[in-house]
């Protein structure tokens, strides 16, 4: 975020009306975590790739090695959402300890939602269930936030047919012209 605000001082070239985020995977978590802050604001539109819209509805994946272990430490720090002295996301199972499914719940900040975005998710994503990114659309919908949903039914978290990046750029060029309207 700090970065983001530097670069629009520091380059006069960076028209800062059209900036958009976005971010797959942890990125994509991240990009619904800003969704529902301020520094979402910023951005004339979000695109999310299979991102996490709640943490607890990671329990629908096949790998819960990732919730229970890998996101639960914050390898980015100082620049990811939580605190030096708070250094663990998810930090266990929902039942131990379980407030930080909640805490760090992009989902609890829908309220706020109010910028444009692509959701991209896909069918055979098992690491983050396609439920995930139907969520976070709905959300948008129902707020009637501009949204688009691009989906592909034979790809998993990582794609591996080239026919789907040229279909992702087209979706993801078309949903940023959408964002202009």
């Amino acid at each position: 975020m700090k970065g983001y605000d530097y670069a629009i001082k520091r380059f006069p070239f960076i028209d800062a009306n059209r900036a958009i985020a976005g971010g797959a995977s942890y990125g994509g978590y991240m990009t619904n975590w800003i969704q529902g802050h301020d520094f979402g604001r910023k951005f004339r539109a979000l695109i999310c790739h299979d991102g996490i819209f709640s943490p607890r509805g990671m329990y629908g994946s096949e790998e819960l090695w990732f919730t229970h272990h890998e996101v639960s430490t914050c390898y980015l720090y100082p620049y990811c959402i939580v605190s030096n002295t708070d250094r663990k996301q998810f930090n266990g199972t929902l039942w131990s300890p379980g407030e930080n499914y909640d805490k760090y719940n992009p989902a609890r900040f829908t309220d706020k939602w109010a910028t444009p975005q692509l959701i991209i998710h896909n069918d055979l994503d098992y690491r983050i269930p396609v439920s995930e990114g139907l969520a976070a659309f709905n959300v948008l919908q129902v707020k009637g936030i501009p949204s688009r949903f691009v989906t592909f039914l034979d790809e998993g978290h990582v794609y591996v047919l080239v026919i789907s990046y040229t279909y992702l750029a087209i979706g993801v060029l078309t949903g940023l012209q959408r964002s202009k309207e």
